[in-house]
């Protein structure tokens, strides 16, 4: 079965976008390509051997800080880590990194028959499987940087757009995608809570009828 490299699992509040105040079990794949200079996850970028774990090392599950250490494994295995907690949360966010960097299919499908809804947070910069069964049923939250932007093709199969802004010019050269779109959900999101960037969020949502996203985790000091 094709192995992942995870960086952490954790249960928490999913504090932004359009679930945000979702009870959710976040499972954080090592390795991205993508390299904003704000990353509030860069731990989790670099796929170094002298970082890797033994396989399926349940030291991702402990965590409790940044940590580039990753572990390898398949699907089986976590997914009967996460029955194993024995919790009722069944709505599962896979982030990174970037998670598309890997086959995700067959954990899609192992987490389906568990019955579990899958949120994937990408920037949407790799192509995206085949709409196989599994993934038609996920919620994709595309996340778009300008370090490296989305390609074309996945504005459209994106469930949510999320656009993080930290000045006016983040902004300006999505807005011809977002004006393909029909009916998009679109949220912006302050950079690091920054309070100009909120403000300018602020007012672009209200001339625009988007969304505020604020990283709400980070408010009462959740991971």
């Amino acid at each position: 079965m094709t192995q992942l490299l995870v960086n952490e699992i954790f249960w928490s509040i999913q504090g932004e976008g359009h679930f945000t105040g979702t009870p959710a079990v976040f499972v954080r794949l090592q390795g991205c390509d993508v390299r904003c200079p704000w990353c509030d996850t860069g731990y989790a970028l670099n796929v170094r051997a002298e970082d890797r774990l033994p396989d399926n090392s349940t030291q991702v599950l402990t965590k409790q800080g940044s940590d580039p250490h990753y572990t390898a494994t398949d699907a089986d295995w976590l997914v009967g880590q996460l029955l194993a907690k024995q919790s009722p949360i069944r709505h599962l966010i896979l982030t990174g990194g970037e998670p598309f960097l890997q086959d995700i299919v067959p954990l899609l499908e192992c987490l389906e028959q568990e019955h579990f809804t899958v949120q994937v947070e990408t920037s949407g910069t790799r192509p995206l499987p085949d709409p196989v069964p599994s993934l038609a049923r996920t919620w994709i939250t595309l996340s778009p940087k300008l370090a490296r932007l989305p390609l074309p093709e996945n504005w459209e199969r994106a469930s949510e757009i999320k656009i993080p802004v930290l000045q006016p010019d983040d902004l300006e050269v999505f807005v011809p995608f977002l004006e393909r779109l029909h009916n998009p959900l679109v949220s912006l999101q302050p950079v690091s809570q920054n309070r100009e960037a909120t403000r300018l969020c602020i007012e672009l949502c209200m001339k625009n009828n988007w969304k505020l996203s604020l990283q709400t985790h980070k408010f009462i000091d959740l991971r």
